[in-house]
């Protein structure tokens, strides 16, 4: 046996650091444990999280180019808010990579892909809503972007990326206000993957456009109520 040397385990780096630091950020964005608005101070972060000001400053640069954070002149960064526009905006582009990423791939998808996206959807139907909301939103932005990575479009899943973490907090907070159960949701998605195991692109197609529809009607309905809220609150 040749005596070849293990792998090296290489110590933290700060580029890990900061992919953690995103990660965590990112988290607590989404989720709305950092609201719109709130001050994002490299002094504060870095003693909170126990990494350098440096690690933060990489991390916050990432997140603004995923416009979930946004520089205040001479004031440091804040978390981003997401107008109603903005919001509308965000779900209509979603919706449209998910129809483009369907019309390109190969049906019905590989047996592996439908098993891991009915695993997906198995563990979506025992969370609680809205109390499982974080694992729901990993849950779903693993699913979508499966069937993104399928179709081995490069810059359709960078651009996608890039999208996915705003439509996340929309998720985010259309599932806070939802009655939906864990077993609705999952079917939902069962539907999707019924709709790719099958050769018919058109039923395929349409299957997911309706799905992405629905979205889109119930975020302008949530959008909507809370316009109105503040409408009414000023009256008062």
């Amino acid at each position: 046996m040749d005596n070849e040397p293990g792998p090296t385990i290489v110590p933290p780096t700060e580029r890990t650091l900061a992919d953690l630091v995103v990660q965590q950020l990112r988290k607590q964005i989404i989720l709305g444990r950092l609201p719109p608005g709130e001050r994002l101070t490299e002094a504060r972060l870095s003693e909170e999280l126990a990494v350098s000001r440096g690690t933060v400053r990489e991390a916050l640069r990432r997140l603004e180019a995923e416009s979930l954070v946004e520089s205040i002149s001479h004031r440091g960064s804040r978390v981003a808010a997401l107008s109603p526009d903005d919001a509308v905006q965000i779900s209509e582009i979603h919706s449209i990579l998910g129809s483009h990423t369907v019309d390109q791939l190969d049906l019905p998808i590989a047996k592996g892909l439908c098993r891991q996206l009915t695993q997906i959807a198995r563990e979506m139907r025992e969370l609680r809503v809205p109390e499982d909301v974080d694992r729901f939103i990993e849950l779903d932005n693993q699913f979508h972007r499966a069937i993104v990575e399928a179709i081995g479009q490069r810059r359709v899943l960078q651009v996608w990326s890039g999208v996915s973490a705003l439509h996340s907090i929309l998720v985010g907070i259309s599932l806070r206000d939802t009655d939906l159960s864990g077993d609705e949701i999952a079917s939902r998605h069962e539907v999707i993957i019924a709709a790719l195991c099958q050769p018919d692109r058109e039923i395929a197609s349409r299957t997911v456009v309706d799905h992405y529809r629905t979205n889109e009607a119930r975020l302008r309905a949530l959008i909507a109520e809370h316009e109105n809220g503040k409408g009414e609150a000023t009256d008062d």
